[in-house]
C-alpha cells in the first residue's frame, strides 16, 4: 500500500506500506527532514513486523525488526532518558496542525509544562525519537502508513507509541518516545 497509490492486493499475510517521500512539502522547499517510510505490516494484527526510514540528505538509515531490536546506520539504537516534561525535549509540528485536530489547549498546556518544544518534522522527527535524541515526538495529524515503521523502531528502542484515529478518518494522531513522558503527554492533552 502506497501513500499515494492506495492499496493494490488486500488478499495477502502480509502487506509492504511504502511512503516514497515522507515530507513532501520539506522536499520541495529543499529541507532536509524528509525521506522514505517503508514498512512491512502484518494483516492480522496490523502490526509492523520491519520498518525502516531513509533520510537521504543526512545519509541516516534507521531499521528495526520485531524482536531484532533497532539500528540507525549500523548502530544499535535505544529511547532518551528524559523522566519530566520539564526536562525533555520534545518534538512536535506548529500549532495549526494542533488546532486543526482540535488539540490546541492541550498543545498550549504541553508548551507551557515542556520548555524544550523544538519543530523537527517529517520521518526525520520519528528516527529522532528512536535514536533518543529528542525524549519525545507528539504528531496531530498523519497518514496511517507514516507510522508503521516507526512502530517498530520505537518499540525495539525501548519506547511506547500511542496512536489514534484523528477526527479526520483517514489520519491518525501519534505520540511516542519515553514510556512515562508518552503517558504524561497523553493524560495531558486528553489524548
Amino acid at each position: 500500500m502506497g501513500e499515494v497509490l492506495g492499496e493494490e492486493d488486500n488478499r495477502t499475510e502480509y502487506r509492504w506500506l511504502i511512503d516514497p517521500i515522507d515530507g513532501t512539502k520539506s522536499f520541495v522547499r529543499g529541507i532536509p527532514t524528509f525521506g522514505t517510510i517503508v514498512a512491512l505490516e502484518d494483516r492480522r494484527s496490523f502490526n509492523a513486523v520491519v520498518g525502516a526510514i531513509h533520510i537521504p540528505c543526512l545519509d541516516e538509515l534507521y531499521v528495526a525488526g520485531a524482536g531484532c531490536g533497532a539500528w540507525k546506520n549500523g548502530a544499535a539504537i535505544s529511547i532518551g532518558s528524559a523522566v519530566s516534561l520539564a526536562d525533555a525535549v520534545l518534538s512536535a509540528p506548529d500549532a495549526y496542525q494542533f488546532q486543526k485536530s482540535g488539540l490546541e489547549q492541550g498543545y498550549q498546556e504541553l508548551c507551557r509544562r515542556c520548555r524544550h518544544v523544538r519543530g523537527y518534522t517529517d520521518c526525520l522527527a520519528h528516527g529522532l525519537a528512536a535514536s533518543g535524541v529528542v525524549d519525545a515526538f507528539f504528531e496531530p495529524y498523519m497518514h496511517p502508513s507514516d507510522i508503521r515503521a516507526t512502530e517498530v523502531l520505537v518499540a525495539e528502542a525501548r519506547g511506547l507509541c500511542v496512536t489514534r484515529r484523528s477526527t479526520e478518518l483517514t489520519a491518525v494522531e501519534e505520540i511516542l518516545g519515553v514510556p512515562p513522558l508518552v503517558e504524561e503527554i497523553a493524560a495531558l492533552v486528553v489524548f
